[in-house]
């Protein structure tokens, strides 16, 4: 199946607050895959992470607020990384280097 086919059929067919993605793809006969690499390589957003879905809820809220806290996760990380590195540095010059030996 040609990707522009795909696509074309997956904006008017599907619909994600009545069928799976996984049904979607059965009935298209192209894996799950497939439509998930013909979508991102022609920049096409699913449909999940579109506008209001049902129950007035965001779609993909869910995806960018567990990125968002992952981020910021991450950054607390590295800032406390920054910091334990500085602090052995410090450690270093008052006492030298660690022992190798020590428990």
């Amino acid at each position: 199946m040609r990707e522009i086919e795909i696509i074309e059929r997956y904006e008017k067919e599907y619909d994600p607050d009545t069928g799976t993605v996984d049904e979607f793809v059965q009935k298209l006969g192209v894996s799950r895959q497939r439509l998930y690499n013909v979508l991102q390589k022609h920049g096409v957003v699913p449909k999940t992470r579109r506008g209001v879905r049902r129950g007035g809820s965001v779609a993909g809220l869910d995806d960018e607020l567990t990125e968002r806290m992952a981020e910021m996760a991450l950054g607390f990380l590295v800032n406390q990384l920054h910091e334990a590195r500085v602090e052995l540095a410090k450690y270093r010059e008052l006492y030298g280097p660690l022992d190798d030996d020590a428990p």
